[in-house]
């Protein structure tokens, strides 16, 4: 979305409702959002709640693992379809606040998430954000994509290369304040 610039993100999260991302771009300006359970800010404030919701469901979908087992009796099985590869996927949905929703497309022969696609319903309106999955790697024995294209409503809007993953044991409290 921003013609073609390409930028630094660095990504923390803490369980599933503690994110902070950083984006900067070429030049001063910094790009910071953070969620804290059901607070979510960036710079100019605490964000309306769509910027929140996005930011719910960036923090769900980075966490799946964890967010799988925790809610496997809450997930729906949606159903079987094909991968745009061909692959038998299935999907399943996870319910997570009323009006925020994410579904998962999974591989039936690996295993691996090969797309989430993130909804916020706002008055009446479904707002959908998707991400897709592919040149998987293995971080600290953790199998995790390498490259994700992002979309939001419909529309094409950047990709982000991932160059290296860690896991801290704990990230300290105050990096999710604003």
């Amino acid at each position: 979305m921003r013609g073609g610039v390409v930028g630094a993100v660095l990504r923390e999260l803490s369980g599933f409702d503690k994110f902070r991302i950083e984006i900067a771009y070429p030049g001063p300006k910094v790009e910071l959002r953070i969620l804290n359970g059901g607070q979510g800010w960036n710079q100019s404030g605490t964000g309306p709640l769509p910027m929140h919701g996005a930011m719910r469901l960036q923090a769900a979908r980075l966490s799946l693992p964890q967010l799988l087992v925790a809610r496997r009796n809450g997930r729906n099985d949606v159903g079987p379809l094909k991968g745009r590869d061909g692959a038998d996927l299935r999907r399943l949905h996870l319910p997570l606040d009323p009006g925020l929703s994410l579904f998962i497309d999974a591989d039936l022969e690996t295993g691996l998430v090969k797309r989430s696609i993130g909804v916020i319903m706002v008055n009446g309106q479904a707002i959908e954000f998707i991400s897709e999955y592919a040149d998987f790697k293995v971080w600290e024995g953790i199998m995790l994509p390498g490259r994700e294209k992002q979309y939001a409503m419909g529309q094409y809007i950047g990709y982000t290369m991932i160059d290296l993953v860690e896991f801290p044991q704990e990230l300290m409290n105050e990096r999710f304040q604003p």
